[in-house]
């Protein structure tokens, strides 16, 4: 069939590695003979690895199977695709839970980083997204942190270009663009009050492309990914955005006048704006102090779904911080309460008492002898005076307290 519509020889024959023998050698051996050309019938053969779930052969019989509708249910496209690259094409690919939590964290938090570079790709392209509308059109000047990044960018070109030619290997294509992503997130901390916008957007731009080249990118984004629902009805962004920026920075103008007059009402009200109303349409404003120490907002678009999901752990941290700061207290009281009662204790009383353990005092109520009769050694004496003089000094406190 296939030679009926390309003819004696064809480029690219492809299919999985179970059908290397004897079914391709069988195809080569009576396609060869049939045209006796003298030439191979096919010049590359691509064997790509199976499909499984969870670790078993997808199969109806073995009810072993899951549909594409399906899998969507489960997870975004985005992330489909992600689990996809981040695996050799040739290799085995497993459809589970840890490999889909591999192709989630890929996209959102990127966990191999280290702690100070864990940030959402689109995150990232958020907080660039951000810099690139409140910062000036100035030309500024490198410093080493910029010529350092840009190397970075340029050897990561080079990297992602090698590992796409080895084979397609978009696994390791999409780890050269983590780190390229960490070392960005690194510079823009330590250069947070005066980042060099250009080359942070050529950055952003050329991942972005790579993304769209990938099939996991937006063809109408030059940055980033799109939005949610963007996809279905236009560029949310371009529409929106206007006016969440005259919102914020209206916000902003009040929350200033509102901590010149220390006024807690007016700034518990921008608080809600920010925390409680504008995440429910997908807006994330973010508070940061500026270069000349004026606080100012950041604006982010993003979907609702991760918004909820932050607010309800941000919700989740402060009760446990309140139900921590309320043991803490509860302890602090028992403890308080513990040592009042015990400084009620006259040091004279303080071992006579224990019977168990002594059998002769002296006038002052310690203890001369153990329960057999013995002596107590010096060593024994010396600490159990020391426990002594502490009680007396607890007990003239109480004894203070009550007189006045």
């Amino acid at each position: 069939m296939a030679s009926s519509l390309i003819g004696a020889q064809m480029d690219i024959h492809s299919g999985g590695y179970d059908l290397k023998f004897p079914h391709h050698d069988n195809e080569m051996a009576q396609s060869e003979a049939y045209y006796d050309t003298g030439r191979p019938w096919v010049h590359y053969f691509l064997h790509s690895g199976h499909l499984t779930i969870s670790g078993c052969k997808m199969s109806k019989s073995l009810k072993n199977f899951i549909t594409i509708k399906e899998a969507l249910t489960r997870n975004t496209w985005r992330q489909l695709r992600f689990a996809f690259l981040l695996h050799s094409w040739k290799e085995t690919l497993d459809y589970s839970d840890n490999t889909m939590s591999d192709a989630i964290q890929y996209e959102k938090f990127a966990n191999v980083w280290p702690d100070t570079t864990q940030t959402p790709l689109r995150e990232f392209f958020l907080t660039v997204k951000d810099l690139i509308r409140t910062s000036d059109a100035s030309i500024v000047k490198w410093t080493q942190k910029e010529h350092q990044l840009n190397q970075k960018f340029q050897e990561s070109i080079d990297s992602v270009d090698t590992s796409l030619c080895d084979n397609i290997d978009t696994r390791s294509a999409c780890e050269h663009i983590r780190r390229l992503i960490a070392a960005s997130n690194s510079y823009l901390q330590e250069c947070s009050q005066s980042p060099n916008v250009t080359l942070i957007t050529n950055i952003s731009v050329y991942i972005t492309n790579i993304f769209d080249i990938f099939g996991v990118g937006a063809k109408d984004q030059t940055i980033g990914f799109t939005s949610d629902g963007a996809e279905a009805g236009g560029n949310r962004e371009a529409i929106v955005m206007p006016f969440l920026e005259i919102i914020a920075d209206l916000r902003e103008k009040l929350r200033s006048k509102a901590m010149d007059l220390k006024d807690k009402e007016l700034l518990r009200i921008c608080d809600e704006l920010r925390d409680e109303i504008l995440p429910e349409v997908g807006v994330r404003l973010e508070d940061y102090e500026s270069v000349a120490g004026v606080t100012k907002t950041r604006l982010k678009l993003v979907d609702r779904q991760t918004l909820m999901k932050e607010r309800e752990e941000r919700l989740k941290v402060e009760e446990n911080k309140r139900l921590e700061k309320e043991r803490k207290a509860e302890e602090k009281r028992l403890a308080d309460a513990k040592r009042a009662e015990e400084s009620k204790v006259c040091p004279l009383d303080m071992f006579t008492a224990e019977t168990d353990k002594y059998s002769a005092f002296d006038s002052k109520g310690m203890p001369t002898h153990d329960s057999d009769g013995k002596e107590l050694a010096k060593s024994a004496l010396k600490k159990l005076s020391k426990l002594y003089a502490i009680q007396e000094k607890k007990h003239n406190e109480c004894v203070k307290c009550k007189a006045v």
